[in-house]
């Protein structure tokens, strides 16, 4: 191995630590987001029971109560699902593993503006070099031997 490509595989494995790292970040602050869902299902439940104190106040339908419940238990879903997908990205390319999974996930990623986008992108151009689908190559051939 020349010293151009030693010196590639070290920026490659830079790379990839960075982005892990990246996606571990965008995991915890996808899972800190999706608390705002409890607290909005929690207005669902205690809305009704504060407004019936006060007799003047028209009580609203059942369903809206149900309807913020609902909204609130769908972002709490969807957030811990996205940090659970961004969490495995991050093992998959500690282990160079699943280089089309984390591209789908990367694209998935590039709807959470600004900084998902930023990640995404990113992570297209790393994954996208030749050098570094070799290193996943190897890392695969080297799991099934």
């Amino acid at each position: 191995m020349n010293e151009e490509e030693l010196v590639q595989q070290i920026k490659d494995e830079e790379h990839l630590r960075l982005l892990s790292i990246g996606y571990k970040v965008s995991a915890g602050v996808a899972a800190l987001a999706s608390l705002y869902g409890p607290m909005f299902a929690l207005m669902g439940f205690f809305y009704p029971t504060s407004t019936q104190a006060n007799i003047t106040t028209p009580t609203q339908p059942a369903f809206v109560d149900m309807l913020f419940v609902g909204i609130g238990l769908s972002i709490l879903a969807v957030g811990l699902g996205i940090a659970a997908l961004d969490w495995t990205v991050a093992r998959r390319i500690k282990q160079r593993r699943s280089i089309g999974f984390c591209q789908v996930v990367a694209a998935l990623t590039c709807l959470a503006i600004p900084f998902g986008t930023g990640l995404g992108v990113l992570t297209f151009i790393v994954l996208n070099r030749h050098s570094v689908r070799q290193l996943f190559e190897q890392a695969q051939a080297a799991r099934l031997a």
